[in-house]
């Protein structure tokens, strides 16, 4: 997820992106509302964290560029003081989110995980589901693809699911973390690029269109590289309960 933060402080802006960038989050600090903007009018990010006590943070203009901007709800949240601060924020056109001054590092990081679950919501992984040549068979975290049956572990196949259903879009290594492992605090960068590794060659990515993209001190992205990529990045086609095709052999790589 890519962050960008107004804070007048510049320790506090320091320690808040240093935690954001810990966090596997991809931030951007600023200090005026001037190169706030500017960023915004140049940059995709996902949310912005504003300090309430930066004057060009309540105004309308920096908020309907915000708006304007971020491409989903909810992308604002206020750092705020006290009650004041509160009947003032409730009194904005729109609803927003706050935290509370001093701010605690478990109160953000619970935020952006709550922000990261309305981002992405779940589909539901226990129906049958087609991407393209790929069909999704829970029942024995299994892909249909090529006349072959492939089948997966439990997180291959869940971390397989996520990034086809979000094709396109970058996912930050702290959302997989949270998503696949949920709060495993054992996971770390290379667990992910394992697993990421070994989907990438039992789904045989390349041959059938598509290219796993590391993103520099953020995440992966999955895209379409076929010529006919619409077909590859359509929806999720649910296949009726009803409907079953020939049994196809089965590949079967090993339960890790």
């Amino acid at each position: 997820m890519r962050i960008v933060t107004l804070e007048l402080d510049p320790d506090a802006s320091s320690s808040l992106n240093r935690t954001l960038r810990l966090a596997g989050y991809h931030s951007k600090g600023h200090s005026t509302g001037n190169t706030l903007r500017r960023t915004l009018r140049a940059g995709a990010f996902d949310l912005a964290i504003l300090d309430w006590d930066v004057e060009d943070a309540r105004d309308s203009s920096m908020l309907d560029l915000i708006h304007q901007s971020l491409p989903f709800e909810h992308q604002v949240i206020f750092v705020i003081s006290g009650s004041e601060d509160k009947k003032a924020l409730e009194s904005l056109r729109r609803p927003y989110s706050y935290l509370m001054k001093p701010m605690l590092v478990s109160s953000l990081l619970a935020r952006l995980r709550s922000f990261l679950q309305h981002l992405w919501r779940a589909e539901p992984i226990n129906t049958e589901m087609q991407f393209g040549p790929y069909r999704f068979e829970p029942a024995g975290n299994a892909v249909a693809i090529g006349g072959m049956r492939v089948l997966l572990t439990r997180k291959e196949y869940a971390l397989a699911l996520l990034l086809l259903r979000s094709l396109s879009n970058p996912l930050s290594r702290a959302y997989i973390a949270e998503k696949i492992w949920s709060r495993d605090e054992r996971i770390n960068a290379r667990t992910i690029t394992t697993h990421l590794s070994m989907i990438k060659s039992k789904l045989k990515f390349s041959q059938y269109g598509y290219r796993l993209m590391p993103i520099y001190n953020y995440g992966y992205r999955l895209d379409s590289t076929a010529r006919d990529s619409e077909s590859l990045a359509n929806e999720v086609n649910r296949i009726p309960g009803h409907h079953h095709d020939m049994p196809q052999p089965e590949l079967n790589h090993g339960a890790g």
